[in-house]
Parts: structure tokens; C-alpha cells; sequence
């Protein structure tokens, strides 16, 4: 109500400046001004009884009366004072104390609750170098920062790296790994006192720690069986495109494996190079005799990477497939057979290659 009256009386004041001038003319242009004394009342007038928070000198914000600006600061220190579930509060304090006083304000200058709420807060943020006030009849006022330092207890969580423990195993060879037990990480709680200015981190003190969950290692079983060397491997990749046996009325004397130009040929088992040239229908020939009395034949080869007499290890590259000698198509010609080279028996390599792993 009181508002009311105000704003009343200075509609009033309005309303004679404007008829002031029309006055004067009126009375035979006769000059007229405005008595000194009625601008100041006007002033005056639209002044009222308020209550401004304080930080040292400088005035941070102004409300309506005392219970409005002590609900600000109530606001303002529970910003601060509030805490998470993992903290606790130990002490808080400002550079200068914010206080309340009274003050005749302009009542255009007089902030709601939650303005003078976000004015205190942005004068303790901790980017802040000056908070703009409303600007009022042209001029700006600003306030400076106001630091708020504070020290919590903060619990922090923290995971617990497991330990990786190692054990043997003549059962298992020795590029297997076994998992007897998996490994859990542990989790401890550490308790910090941390000293804040404006919302930064400024200090961290450690003060103890304590084990929630402890955790629980790993353990991995190693094998150290030495695996033996297979008697023979697969000499290339592809698909099995004839097997051993009678094949249109003749015997077939190995298997034909099939894949494109150039694919690699290995050495199915360790020994020394007999032959690299071309041997009748064969084609491009390689013939690899083993210690054990076995020999090998490859056949159809596009290129050597091998020469006569050299010592081979299973799986050394030895030459490229092709489609030389009586051939239809790039394919490798392979046989394992035992008795003196360049003579023996020959034998169903299927009897020692895990065909499994070639297409059919």
C-alpha cells in the first residue's frame, strides 16, 4: 500500500513538469522554472526505508526490508553450508563478513529475493571480477569480489587393482592359458580434507583410508608341455579338389589342392631339397626328403623359392602354385611317399593332413 502512495506521488510530480510549461506561456511569457526545492522533494520522494547486504564497504544488494535480506543470506550461506552425502562441513568463513544495514534506496533499485540471491552468489563466484548492478538514470554500479573459503571432509572412493598370480601345468601345453580364477577389483574409501575459496579447490589434505571391498587376484594357469612338432602340415591353402586313389581309370597317386595363381607352398616337414625343375606331367617339381625315410612331392608349381640341396623347416615357403605339367587349373599336386628317392610306395596323405581345416 505504502508502494502505491509512492508511485502516486511521483505520477503527480510528472504531471506537473509537463504542465508547467503550458503555465508560464499562459501568464504573458512570463519566464518560469522550477523551484530547487520541489526537484529535491520529487527526489526525495521516490526514496524509501530499505535494507542493503554489505561486504566490507561496498554494497552487494539491496531488498525491501531486514526479514527479505536475512532469507537472502540464509539462501546464500546454505549454497555453501549445504553438503553431499560424502562430505562434511568444517568451517566457513569470508574476507568480509556480508552484514545488513539500512539504507533509503530508490525504489526502482529494490531487487526480489531470488535477484539479490543471484547478486550475492555471482559476487562470490570465483571467475568474478565485477557484477554489474542495474543500471539506473544512466550510471552502473559494480561491487568487487567477495571470497568465501570453506574446508570439507570429502570421501572419495577408489578401485583396487587386482593382482595377476602365475601358476604351472605340465597338463597344458605351453602356448595354453587357463583362467582358475578371475580376478575382482577391490574398492577402499580415502577420506581428504580439502580446502575450498569461491567453489576451487585450493588445498588436499590425505587424512585416512579404509577398505570397503578387498579384492580378489587373478589366477592363471600356464602350461609347460612341450607340444611335438606334427608329422606333417598342410602345404598350401584351398580347397581339396581330387583326392587319393583311382581317378578315371588310373591311379591317382596324391591329392590335388586348389587355390589361385601364386598362392604360397610350404614345406610339409622338415628335410633336405632333392629336386626344383620340371619332372614330366609334374610340371615344376619340388621333392623334399625327411629323416624318417619319407620324402614329399610338389607338383605344378609356378615358381620355385627353394634350390637343390637346401635344408627346408616345416612350413618354410618353397615355391607358388600353378598350373604347369598336365594340369587344368592352378592347383597344387601333393604326395608323401617312403623308400629310397626318387622311388617308394605312396600313401594317402589324408592319412597325415588335418583336411579339416580346407574347404571340399
Amino acid at each position: 500500500m505504502k508502494k502505491i502512495k509512492y508511485i502516486s506521488f511521483i505520477l503527480l510530480i510528472i504531471y506537473i513538469f509537463l504542465l508547467m510549461p503550458k503555465y508560464c506561456i499562459a501568464i504573458e511569457n512570463k519566464s518560469c522554472s522550477i523551484d530547487s526545492n520541489v526537484m529535491n522533494t520529487a527526489i526525495s520522494a521516490m526514496k524509501i526505508n530499505a535494507c542493503a547486504i554489505k561486504s566490507g564497504e561496498d554494497i552487494i544488494c539491496t531488498v525491501k526490508d531486514k526479514a527479505t535480506a536475512q532469507s537472502v543470506l540464509d539462501a546464500f550461506y546454505y549454497n555453501y553450508a549445504k553438503c553431499k552425502n560424502n562430505e562434511v562441513l568444517l568451517e566457513i568463513k569470508w574476507n568480509e563478513k556480508p552484514e545488513i544495514v539500512n539504507v533509503k534506496e530508490d525504489i526502482c533499485n529494490i531487487l526480489s529475493k531470488e535477484d539479490a540471491i543471484d547478486m550475492l552468489t555471482s559476487a562470490a563466484s570465483d571467475n568474478y571480477t565485477e557484477v554489474a548492478a542495474l543500471s539506473i538514470a544512466g550510471e552502473t554500479k559494480a561491487n568487487k569480489t567477495m571470497a568465501v573459503s570453506y574446508i570439507k571432509y570429502v570421501k572419495e572412493a577408489e578401485a583396487i587393482d587386482y593382482n595377476i598370480i602365475t601358476e604351472s601345468s605340465n597338463t597344458l601345453y605351453q602356448d595354453q592359458r587357463q583362467i582358475k580364477q578371475k580376478g575382482v577389483q577391490g574398492l577402499k574409501e580415502n577420506i581428504y580434507k580439502i580446502e575450498y575459496i569461491n567453489d576451487e579447490e585450493q588445498k588436499r589434505e590425505f587424512i585416512k583410508s579404509q577398505d570397503l571391498i578387498k579384492p580378489q587376484d587373478e589366477i592363471i594357469i600356464k602350461g609347460t608341455k612341450i607340444r611335438k612338432q606334427p608329422q606333417y602340415i598342410l602345404p598350401t591353402s584351398g580347397f581339396v579338389s581330387s583326392i587319393y586313389g583311382e581317378r578315371n581309370g588310373e591311379m591317382h597317386l596324391g591329392i590335388d589342392i586348389a587355390d589361385s595363381k601364386d598362392t604360397i607352398v610350404y614345406a610339409s616337414k622338415d628335410g633336405t631339397v632333392m629336386r626344383a625343375g620340371s619332372y614330366y606331367g609334374y610340371g615344376n617339381c619340388i621333392d623334399i626328403r625327411h629323416n624318417d625315410g619319407s620324402w614329399t612331392r610338389y607338383g605344378h608349381l609356378d615358381k620355385f623359392l627353394v634350390n637343390v640341396g637346401d635344408k627346408v623347416n616345416q612350413g618354410q615357403e618353397i615355391g607358388l602354385m600353378g598350373t604347369t605339367g598336365n594340369s587344368t587349373g592352378y592347383h597344387l599336386h601333393f604326395e608323401i611317399r617312403y623308400g629310397n628317392w626318387p622311388y617308394g610306395r605312396t600313401v594317402d596323405p589324408s592319412y597325415f593332413l588335418d583336411l579339416s581345416k580346407l574347404k571340399y
